[in-house]
């Protein structure tokens, strides 16, 4: 999950102030599974559009600076001959602030850019675990247990301790959502 110091994501894309709880976004938890599956499409599909802007502003901002060089080199060609190397005449676009404004803007987008592509990221992993509670959901096991299990295959060689506890923490939730959706197979299917 994206990790930042508050909770918050705050950035400026194309004109506008965006402030986003992305964590929050990311969260899933037995009582917001069900919206969490119906808001995972519109959700990956708004932070990638996000990203897409983005990465089009970033390589904008790097042509517009290519143009920029190469318009402010030619300009000092001509006005300053004591400029005789390339290296003496980059130099001198380098400290030039028309230049600087318009890299530490191109900075600032790509650090945009870069954390939208690992939002954009998580939210396709949470994707894949949806779609496995889900199935573990529709195979019996109750919505605590299925994330336990999903828990434990994705973090590593400690997971069947984290699962234990995990299990352990939460059986009487367990045994009861999967009580419920036995008894609700019961009814669909006459059982």
């Amino acid at each position: 999950m994206l990790e930042t110091p508050t909770q918050k994501f705050s950035f400026a894309l194309d004109g506008r102030r965006y402030e986003l709880d992305v964590r929050t976004d990311l969260t899933i938890t037995p009582a917001t599974f069900s919206s969490c599956l119906m808001r995972q499409s519109a959700l990956l599909a708004f932070y990638a559009g996000l990203y897409r802007t983005a990465d089009y502003i970033v390589r904008k901002l790097e042509t517009d600076i290519d143009f920029l060089v190469a318009l402010k080199k030619n300009t000092l060609r001509s006005t300053a001959p004591n400029l005789k190397t390339e290296t003496a005449i980059m130099d001198a676009v380098k400290v030039d602030p028309e230049y600087q404004l318009k890299v530490t803007t191109l900075n600032d987008e790509v650090y945009t850019r870069d954390m939208l592509k690992e939002v954009v990221s998580a939210f396709r992993d949470r994707t894949q675990m949806l779609m496995k509670i889900g199935t573990k959901l529709r195979e019996g096991e109750g919505i605590d247990e299925a994330a336990a299990r999903e828990l434990a295959v994705s973090t590593g060689p400690d997971a069947s301790i984290r699962e234990e506890r995990f299990l352990e923490a939460s059986r009487d939730s367990a045994e009861k959502q999967t009580q419920l959706l036995k008894t609700r197979r019961g009814v669909r299917h006459g059982d």
